[in-house]
């Protein structure tokens, strides 16, 4: 029967051992990012109308989104 057939390479594939791949080799920094920085998710709230206000502003001063926007912008600023 055809359903035979199937259990049995099924069995077969079971007990067959399966290979470790090729180690990765370990992936180095991007280019054009400093060594040593990195970037963390962080969240926060905003009222919606504050939300738009900084997207708005994000994109009038060229930035692709407002997380690139105050993340600059925090770079910059002088204590």
């Amino acid at each position: 029967m055809a359903f035979e057939s199937k259990k049995e390479k099924i069995s077969k594939v079971l007990q067959e051992e399966i290979k470790d791949p090729k180690p990765q080799k370990k992936r180095g920094r991007k280019a054009g990012r400093p060594s040593g920085k990195t970037k963390f998710p962080y969240q926060f709230t905003l009222k919606p109308q504050n939300r738009e206000k900084l997207d708005r502003i994000a994109e009038e001063s060229g930035y692709s989104g407002a997380s690139t926007f105050l993340d600059e912008w925090i770079e910059q600023y002088q204590e």
